[in-house]
């Protein structure tokens, strides 16, 4: 399978949003459970090269809303509700951080098959129709030369590929002024502002198949050295 087509299965299952189990109450009271579907993730992510540090900073902000309604049979009343919710990120991904309001979350990465799932609780359970909002934020360390990273983050070049998250979302990609930026995969729109090259991606629907393979150039940070070799070449 080609590194393309592996990166879009992985973004099929990190699509997939699994609620933490909760506890049962006896038959015939109100019951509170935790729900197993009906978590809709709305999504921003952003990706910005950082040369100077030899990361990709990306910052993703959740939108989560229980979209799972309250059911009553037999006389019992249902309601479900979500503690948290788990999204596969780059297996890259380091300094992995989670807050709502300013306030810390926790939020724990186990590594997968070619991903990481990273689990986040909320503050407080969300029944239906209540949403709340998590900022995570998480480096793309550039690997070393001859690597086997897809990273790479110097003063002269740098690659690396931005994914889409949750159930719809958008993607915004900065590049630095200096470098020449181009992006490949994905539809996205390539703009400059401040000399910087920004690819945005919105409405992205599909996120499975969502990905923007970016590869910047920055020409002025190149080394020349003359070497001489025999027969005067």
């Amino acid at each position: 399978m080609s590194r393309t087509a592996r990166r879009r299965v992985i973004l099929v299952l990190g699509a997939t949003i699994l609620a933490l189990t909760g506890a049962l109450v006896p038959a015939r009271a109100p019951v509170a459970r935790a729900a197993s579907d009906g978590l809709v993730l709305s999504t921003a992510a952003t990706y910005t090269l950082v040369p100077a540090r030899h990361v990709v900073r990306v910052r993703l902000d959740i939108t989560a809303r229980n979209e799972k309604p309250t059911v009553t049979a037999g006389g019992i009343v249902t309601k479900y509700f979500y503690e948290g919710a788990r999204v596969a990120i780059q297996p890259e991904a380091r300094s992995v951080q989670a807050t709502s309001g300013g306030v810390r979350l926790t939020a724990t990465t186990k590594p997968a098959d070619g991903y990481s799932i990273l689990e986040v609780r909320f503050q407080n359970a969300l029944f239906y129709h209540q949403s709340a909002t998590v900022r995570v934020t998480f480096d793309l360390p550039g690997g070393a030369p001859r690597s086997a990273s897809d990273i790479r983050v110097g003063s002269a070049f740098a690659t690396f590929v931005a994914w889409a998250f949750g159930d719809t979302g958008s993607v915004r990609v900065v590049v630095p002024a200096g470098f020449t930026a181009e992006g490949t995969g994905s539809t996205a729109t390539k703009t400059t502002s401040g000399g910087a090259t920004i690819f945005r991606a919105t409405g992205i629907a599909d996120i499975g198949t969502w990905y923007l393979v970016v590869n910047a150039d920055r020409e002025s940070a190149l080394t020349s050295a003359r070497i001489d070799l025999s027969g005067g070449v």
